[in-house]
This record gives structure tokens, C-alpha cells and sequence, in this order.
């Protein structure tokens, strides 16, 4: 029962991050508008190997640490969880999102396959707030002292969303029926995200305490 609640926790807290726009899902939905649904899929693949590349470094980091200190991977254990609360106050107080930007409505020139993936890829692997997301939140799934399988299966959970995600996005965005229902919920899901993000780092501050206790 842990372990299922476990995955479904993930599930939520990626899924809600994913649907609150940000860099890659303004690129995905530009690209896909602006170009066509094909170079948005190549864009939402970039993005989702990107999102692979945080999410492995994380995993080596978690494996050199916990082997050397558990004590260590405790404490980036709890750092994770306390950004993550942070940022779940930051969207319980923020304000309303824009969905685009005054750049996605902007006239480009041609882009290819790779143009369009090397871009998605690009925009996530240099993003900063994503590698410190990726590494707080795959800190509380993927540990040393589990199974390999098991931290493959959290690993495929977390590639398996970002892909499904980013390219039913671009596919699905020159529909005017889900840009409207976004817009109009983006508030929603912001508060949505924010609570579900306190939750779960309430949730994983006091499997620490338990932890030291």
C-alpha cells in the first residue's frame, strides 16, 4: 500500500508540475502552433530527454552520496523537501499565469526535426529551476538503498509522464477548446499544484523525523 501511494504521489506532484506553464510547455505549444504538430512532438521529445539528463545526474549524485553518507542523502532528502514546500507557497500566492508570451507569438523562419528537438532539449537542460525540481523531488523516489528495479520503475514513471504530457500538448494545441479551458483554469491549477506540493513535503519531513528518531 506504501509503495502504491508512493507512486500515485508522484504521479500527482509531476503531472500538476507539468500542467503549470512554464519554459518547455511555452516551447512546445509555440512550436506546435507556429511550425506544425510533428515539430512539436520533436520539441516535446527534446524536452523529455532533458528532463532523462536532470533526472540521471540526480540519481548518480543520490547513488555517490548515500554510499559514502547516508547521513548526507538524509539531509539533501530534507532540502528537497523543504524547496518543494517553498514552492508550493509560491503557487498558492501567486498570481495569474499568462499561457503565452508576447515571444510565442512571434514570426519564425523554418526549423527542422533536430532544430525543434535541440531546442526542447536545450530549454530544459539549461534550465536551473528544473535541475533543482528534478533533484528535490527524484531524491524522495529513487534511493540507494532500493531495489534497482524499483528505481527504474520510478525513473520510467517519471519519463513516461513528461513524454505522454509534452506530446499530447503539442498535438492537441491548435485545439481552441483546450487553450480556452487552460487559460481559464491556469489560477486553478497553480493552487491545485501549491497544495499537493505542501502535502508532500509535509508528507516527507515527517518520514525524516521518523528517520532520526
Amino acid at each position: 500500500m506504501e509503495l502504491a501511494f508512493r507512486f500515485l504521489a508522484l504521479a500527482i506532484v509531476h503531472t500538476l508540475s507539468l500542467i503549470s506553464p512554464g519554459p518547455d510547455f511555452v516551447l512546445v505549444t509555440r512550436n506546435s502552433v507556429l511550425f506544425s504538430s510533428r515539430i512539436g512532438v520533436w520539441t516535446a521529445l527534446g524536452v523529455t530527454s532533458g528532463n532523462a539528463i536532470h533526472i540521471l545526474y540526480a540519481v548518480f549524485l543520490t547513488s555517490l552520496l548515500g554510499a559514502q553518507n547516508e547521513r548526507v542523502l538524509h539531509i539533501l532528502q530534507l532540502l528537497g523537501a523543504l524547496y518543494l514546500a517553498w514552492l508550493g507557497v509560491r503557487c498558492l500566492i501567486s498570481k495569474p499565469k499568462e499561457l503565452y508570451t508576447d515571444e510565442a507569438q512571434r514570426k519564425y523562419g523554418r526549423i527542422t526535426h533536430w532544430g525543434a528537438f535541440r531546442s526542447g532539449f536545450l530549454s530544459t537542460l539549461l534550465n536551473a529551476k528544473a535541475a533543482i525540481y528534478f533533484m528535490s523531488v527524484s531524491l524522495q523516489f529513487i534511493m540507494p538503498s532500493q531495489s534497482m528495479l524499483l528505481n527504474a520503475a520510478f525513473f520510467m514513471e517519471f519519463i513516461l509522464i513528461s513524454g505522454i504530457w509534452f506530446v499530447s500538448l503539442a498535438l492537441s494545441s491548435g485545439s481552441r477548446v483546450l487553450k480556452q479551458m487552460l487559460h481559464s483554469n491556469l489560477l486553478l491549477i497553480d493552487r491545485a499544484m501549491g497544495i499537493a506540493l505542501l502535502v508532500f513535503a509535509i508528507f516527507m519531513m515527517r518520514e525524516f523525523i521518523l528517520g532520526i528518531v
